[in-house]
């Protein structure tokens, strides 16, 4: 089934290093499985945003949601523990909000 995404690219992405990018994509390959996977979303958002010294990344779904909390506690959450570790270890913050029947929301920044 197919999921609609639409996109928003703010600031000039040629800016963004290699390493950023490739941490950004990873994380955002993860995010967009568990879609595939768990969420069954309809439609997701992509908002990156590239600054002087910072990518930010937000993409957030229609999907079915979930307890990010419990989520977190779990040993066998190995895509969220990865895209945890990816951001921390390029530096960055990532973030997962998530309500059941609410959606997701992933948020990452990696410092440049």
């Amino acid at each position: 089934e197919s999921v609609r995404v639409d996109v928003e690219l703010v600031g000039d992405d040629k800016n963004i290093p290699y390493t950023a990018a490739l941490t950004a994509y990873r994380i955002l390959q993860e995010g967009f499985a568990n879609i595939r996977k768990h969420g069954g979303a309809k439609t997701c958002r992509l908002r990156i945003e590239s600054l002087s010294d910072e990518v930010r990344v937000e993409r957030s779904d229609d999907g079915a949601g979930f307890n990010a909390d419990a989520a977190r506690r779990k040993a066998e959450t190995i895509g969220i523990f990865s895209m945890t570790e990816r951001a921390k270890l390029a530096g960055g913050e990532f973030s997962i909000e998530s309500q059941e029947g609410k959606g997701t929301r992933l948020t990452l920044s990696i410092p440049y």
